[in-house]
């Protein structure tokens, strides 16, 4: 045999020696290439083990065999042995059936009282529901009454609050004592939910005097719509001091009574701004009296003017006499005076 030969058949002995080793856990021999002499003892161990190995898997299978031939042996003995029978059969039948008949007859019982049962679930839910709808629509209605009552509430806080704030706007414009103040206009609750508009602010006591004058009627008009002063109230009020001013207090020609503010503040201008004024807590009679002693001033002025002016037109007033006799009277420049005329100053 040629060495190549022999050297594949080594390589398919190493081979087979290495699987049954894996296979049955066994210490394989070692590779030993270089002899050329028979087997080693430890390759006669190792045949010698596997051989062992085979016959007892070889046993195990034999023994397994043998257990399910005994299997099925028994299996068919109890099979043929087996107390069944066509009557046994039938009567397990009709049993099956009974029960299966008093299960119906149960379901069908136990149907029935469901559906009651579901009926009077039903009618009481309707019930409940109808309850609920009810007491739904009490609450409901408790509600709108709360809403109203809390909006009712809460109006009468703010107007409350309006008040004291007007109320203290009236004590600051109480203490204006120039024209030149400012005036701290008041807040009035507006309609149709407009909420709390408030008056002309930034302007001071001067503008609102200046009411007085015919050409700021539209002024007056629109202070007392928006303050909603009823032109009645003050009209035909008996006040001395607004009396003493007015016209209309003659007797030989009454006033007729005004079908408006507007008609009202024209015959009666000074009662329309104090009422304005009485309103906005201005102290009228303050600026009343200013008023005078500025006029009663400007007055004097003029006639002090005037009697200065008078006094100096009777001084320049002379009465010249001439050397001849002849007099003159009046200025002189009214004279061609000459050097031999002398002037005589006499008093008119």
């Amino acid at each position: 045999m040629s060495r190549p030969q022999t050297s594949s058949r080594r390589i398919q002995t190493r081979s087979a020696v290495k699987k049954a080793a894996r296979a049955w856990n066994i210490t394989p021999p070692p590779d030993d290439t270089e002899r050329d002499h028979g087997p080693t003892e430890e390759g006669l161990l190792f045949t010698s083990r596997c051989l062992l190995e085979v016959h007892e898997q070889v046993d195990s299978v034999r023994q397994e065999v043998q257990d399910l031939r005994a299997y099925q042996h028994r299996c068919r003995d109890e099979i043929a042995t087996s107390p069944l029978s066509q009557s046994s059969l039938e009567e397990r039948l009709h049993e099956i059936e009974g029960r299966t008949e008093t299960l119906e007859k149960a379901q069908d019982t136990k149907h029935a009282e469901l559906c009651e049962l579901l009926d009077n679930i039903k009618d009481e839910v309707a019930e409940l529901e109808n309850t609920v709808e009810e007491e739904v629509g009490k609450v409901g209605l408790e509600v709108v009454d709360l809403d109203g009552r809390m909006a009712a509430g809460f109006s009468e806080i703010n107007a409350r609050l309006d008040i004291i704030s007007n109320a203290m706007e009236i004590q600051r414009n109480s203490m204006a004592t120039r024209f030149y103040a400012t005036v701290h206009p008041l807040s009035i609750l507006g309609g149709n939910g407009a909420g709390v508009q408030q008056g002309v602010a930034g302007k001071t006591v001067q503008w609102y005097w200046k009411c007085h004058d015919p050409k700021y009627l539209n002024r007056l008009v629109n202070l007392h719509e928006f303050y909603s002063l009823d032109f009645n109230n003050w009209y035909n009020a008996s006040n001395s001091d607004s009396d003493s001013d007015d016209d209309s207090t003659d007797l030989n020609h009454p006033v007729p009574e005004p079908s408006s503010i507007r008609e009202a503040a024209q015959l009666r201008p000074k009662r329309a701004v104090m009422a304005l004024f009485s309103h906005l807590g201005l102290p009228y009679h303050v600026f009343e009296e200013q008023t005078e002693r500025s006029h009663f001033a400007l007055t004097e002025r003029k006639r002090a003017k005037n009697d200065e002016a008078e006094t100096k037109g009777r001084k320049i007033k002379q009465r010249y006499v001439g050397r001849d006799g002849i007099s003159f009277s009046g200025s002189p420049t009214d004279v061609n005076a000459s050097p031999t005329q002398s002037a005589v100053t006499t008093g008119d």
